[in-house]
């Protein structure tokens, strides 16, 4: 990860002369893609529409910059750069759930730099959120890795690693503890710890913070240390109450050293951050009404084993699945032979489906009536991952999508969200979904899929392999 020149930064593209721009206001763009494409072309002008810039933003981002800030930014030698050399976005991926978006996709210029060294930028995510009918920028991320300039004749190779490159801020997460996909509960006191390598050298000092909050809402700190000049690995550690929501994100931020959490209408920008874990929490609600076996509810269960070690690869070689439903709510759980905290993505062709995790439901129970190539099946409750990109090391949950498909005779096309949580100390994948019309006569099987980039094909492991587990209603 490096300096947030799209996260921050971009923000604040310089405003060439005595002041910003006043342009007529164009018809508002209508898709998540049409925002970032337009956000992307007003901070590419040499008279920067501030007031156009701030329209695209969500209610969160408006107050972070004055006017007269941008004009503090003036003289940046970054930013100028990408005035003149912007050429092109093209999205590669455009993910809508409800009232929010992530858009991805691949920022070109007309030169190559220290910074771009291919004259691309393939790592950006633009998150929306919809206020008042319109898509809003709420957040920006990053994943590129910083490489190191091309060496120049007559000079020494660079002795610091490769995120030490001058005039760049920027974190990189070795490890975290609890690790990515923890299930908490509401109530208790979870201490975190992190294991987080830094650059600074815009400054001569800095703080780094843990930071929790709920998805799109208020973030606090729980915990900061004071870093100074240069490149180090730090362990920072503090505990936090988790909240009574359904997940809580663990963020690290680099603030300049006056202090580690910006306070209303302080504007203070952060050198640098990361999204380092997301913990999904067990609420007071959701406790109150757990049940014993004994006292289970009415619904209908499902479960089904296959053998260990039918596959090389231990992240799809299926062990156990389990399903529950309960009207129409389904709960599946695929235990797996082996299921690391990261994986490697964008091994594959851009466009293909790389990881999938996948149970086909036959809901009526008769092969005739949905598509034969999943065996009659009419709904697939899925965690697929795409191919996008440059190669990678990431989690399921930052690279993956939860959906219920709905199964057509040569397609398939997404009906419902799914959720997606993963248990590494149990090695199981958990995906909650609404599949329509599942009742105890229905049928199922489950399927994980990885494209292998040695064989340059997928590998399968099916549970069962051949014909179909069945479900059964509860107590039978």
């Amino acid at each position: 990860m490096r300096k947030l020149i799209l996260t921050m930064t971009l923000l604040v593209i310089a405003v060439l002369g005595a002041g910003c721009a006043k342009t007529n206001v164009p018809d508002y763009p209508g898709t998540p893609d049409d925002v970032v494409k337009e956000y992307l072309r007003l901070t590419a002008q040499v008279d920067v529409d501030y007031e156009g810039i701030m329209r695209l933003m969500s209610s969160d981002l408006q107050g972070i910059f004055s006017e007269e800030e941008f004009n503090e930014f003036a003289t940046d030698e970054e930013n100028q750069w990408w005035i003149q050399n912007f050429q092109d976005f093209e999205s590669t991926r455009v993910l809508i759930e409800g009232a929010t978006a992530v858009v991805e996709g691949t920022i070109y210029f007309l030169q190559k730099s220290d910074v771009y060294p291919e004259g691309m930028d393939s790592s950006m995510g633009f998150n929306l959120v919809k206020e008042d009918s319109e898509w809003k920028l709420s957040a920006f991320t990053s994943t590129r890795e910083i490489s190191t300039p091309t060496e120049q004749p007559g000079t020494a190779s660079p002795e610091t690693s490769p995120s030490t490159i001058d005039n760049i801020d920027n974190l990189v997460l070795s490890s975290i503890s609890p690790p990515d996909g923890t299930r908490l509960k509401a109530g208790e006191t979870v201490e975190v710890t992190a294991e987080v390598s830094y650059s600074l050298a815009t400054l001569p000092a800095a703080d780094i913070a843990l930071m929790v909050g709920e998805q799109y809402g208020t973030i606090t700190t729980f915990s900061k240390t004071s870093v100074t000049k240069g490149s180090d690995t730090i362990i920072i550690t503090g505990d936090f109450q988790v909240p009574d929501v359904s997940a809580v994100e663990i963020h690290v931020f680099m603030f300049p050293a006056r202090t580690a959490e910006p306070k209303e209408g302080s504007n203070i920008v952060p050198l640098d951050h990361m999204l380092a874990a997301v913990y999904f929490v067990e609420t007071v609600e959701e406790a109150a009404t757990t049940t014993t076996p004994s006292e289970e509810s009415p619904g209908i269960t499902g479960s089904v084993s296959d053998a260990e070690g039918d596959t090389a690869f231990g992240f799809i070689d299926i062990v156990d699945v389990r399903v529950s439903a309960e009207e129409e709510e389904v709960t599946v759980q695929i235990e797996l032979a082996d299921l690391p905290a990261e994986l490697t993505f964008n091994q594959a062709p851009d466009g293909t489906m790389e990881y999938g995790w996948n149970v086909y439901f036959d809901v009526d129970g008769s092969a005739d009536t949905g598509p034969t190539y999943r065996r009659g099946s009419e709904y697939a409750l899925s965690v697929t991952c795409m191919a996008f990109g440059e190669t990678t090391e990431d989690t399921i949950l930052r690279a993956c999508q939860g959906n219920v498909w709905e199964l057509e005779d040569s397609s398939m096309r997404p009906g419902y969200d799914a959720s997606i949580e993963v248990d590494h100390v149990s090695n199981t994948l958990i995906i909650r979904g609404r599949v329509p019309g599942l009742n105890a006569d229905s049928r199922w099987f489950a399927v994980a899929t990885y494209w292998d980039p040695k064989s340059e094909r997928s590998k399968v492991d099916e549970a069962p392999n051949t014909g179909y587990a069945l479900m059964s209603s509860t107590g039978e």
